[in-house]
């Protein structure tokens, strides 16, 4: 049932993530449930984090929220790639090495029957709203460095503009 998915050249030495076909893993007598996460922030250079927030969930479980994961670094630890993506983990069973299952839908985009296939299988979807806070908040949390680059380059030029304005005749700074 579980599968490793292939590596890249850079990722040699690196697991895969678990994954399985989504119906069939879904369809396991230990999966309580399915969470569709997307990824809605990636750091702008890429490197440091990038985060998914839960979309829809299938069955009766609770899941994070958001979930912080590596992005730029040499080991994938999602089936996704970038801003948008979408990844659905499988709730309840997690891998020899205890790490969790991934399932993968057929393309890219879950269709209405795969949809229609994971409610009759663990239950009907519960959609989660992902707003423009909650886009806000993630890209704060991946993008920090810039936020603090603002206001450290703000700060000099208050105190620049502060010390030319207050006829100072001291000529240290600036």
């Amino acid at each position: 049932m579980v599968s490793m998915g292939a590596s890249t050249p850079l990722a040699q030495s690196c697991p895969a993530p678990m994954t399985v076909d989504l119906i069939t893993g879904a369809s396991a007598s230990d999966v309580l449930g399915v969470v569709e996460y997307e990824v809605i922030a990636e750091n702008t250079v890429g490197l440091g984090a990038s985060v998914g927030a839960t979309k829809r969930l299938w069955g009766d479980v609770v899941a994070d929220r958001w979930m912080v994961v590596p992005s730029g670094s040499r080991c994938a630890e999602t089936p996704a790639t970038g801003l948008g993506d979408h990844w659905y983990l499988l709730v309840g069973p997690t891998a020899e090495s205890g790490g969790p299952i991934f399932g993968v839908p057929s393309s890219t985009e879950l269709s209405d029957l795969e949809a229609g296939a994971l409610a009759a299988i663990v239950g009907e979807p519960i959609t989660v709203e992902i707003g423009a806070l909650d886009r806000g908040m993630a890209w704060m949390r991946v993008n920090w460095w810039l936020i603090v680059f603002g206001l450290v380059v703000t700060v000099a030029v208050v105190a620049v503009v502060q010390h030319r304005t207050s006829n100072s005749r001291r000529d240290y700074l600036f």
